[in-house]
């Protein structure tokens, strides 16, 4: 009957829009967390299914970024961020991208006291599920985006911790061995609901990570309280 595309709540929106959306911010979420924390394994034929499909993961930020890292375990001040992004921004070519940080919503809360100033800026350029990216231009004279992180926020031991990148040094790669395995959805009609045509099923499917260059480029926060 096709209900599923003409349905609305209240407000207007699509019911099926807003299913889809909900669970595009599921994935986005567990994107980030693995971006963050996922912990390397080196390639290994042993194990379930691995004869002829080798077992790969890529490490994320927080075990790559070891080189610039900073333990506070007090609240910083305005001049202990300063001093991190000046010595970050002279390890990153900033003629692209700004510098980027990732953080709970209390660390930007706390950035946001420090008084730099919110820049305007084309918020269709940033091609994510659901990142509320903020553009500040700190009192250093550099560009910074922070990016809220739901996965930072969802345990109160990783609220006081913050990664400082630049998208030059990061690259996406997804397996394409056998075809191109990129994350996508994909309609999925055995997830479907028998006898009524009009419920739609799909899943998400990729196989990926992100490769990372100039360790002195990034930095690490940890132990900040508010």
């Amino acid at each position: 009957t096709g209900t599923h595309g003409v349905q609305r709540y209240r407000n207007g929106v699509s019911t099926w829009q807003e299913a889809f959306r909900n669970t595009g911010d599921y994935v986005q979420e567990k994107i980030a967390n693995g971006f963050i924390f996922s912990r390397s394994i080196a390639p290994t034929t042993s194990g379930y299914e691995t004869s002829y499909h080798p077992i790969h993961a890529p490490m994320g930020l927080d075990e790559w970024s070891t080189v610039n890292r900073w333990v506070f375990n007090r609240r910083p001040n305005r001049y202990d961020l300063e001093d991190i992004i000046v010595r970050l921004a002279r390890e990153n070519d900033l003629s692209q991208y700004p510098l980027a940080i990732y953080c709970s919503t209390k660390f930007k809360s706390m950035l946001a006291s420090f008084a730099w100033e919110y820049v305007q800026f084309d918020k269709s350029q940033v091609a994510t599920f659901g990142l509320e990216v903020q553009r500040f231009l700190a009192s250093t004279g550099h560009m910074i985006d922070i990016v809220p992180c739901r996965c930072l926020d969802s345990d109160p031991t990783l609220e006081g911790r913050a990664f400082i990148f630049n998208k030059s040094n990061i690259k996406y790669r997804y397996l394409a061995d056998d075809g191109n395995r990129d994350l996508r959805y994909y309609p999925d009609p055995t997830l479907s609901t028998p006898g009524h045509s009009d419920v739609m099923g799909g899943r998400y499917f990729g196989e990926f990570g992100y490769e990372f260059f100039n360790k002195e480029a990034f930095g690490a926060l940890e132990g900040v309280l508010f």
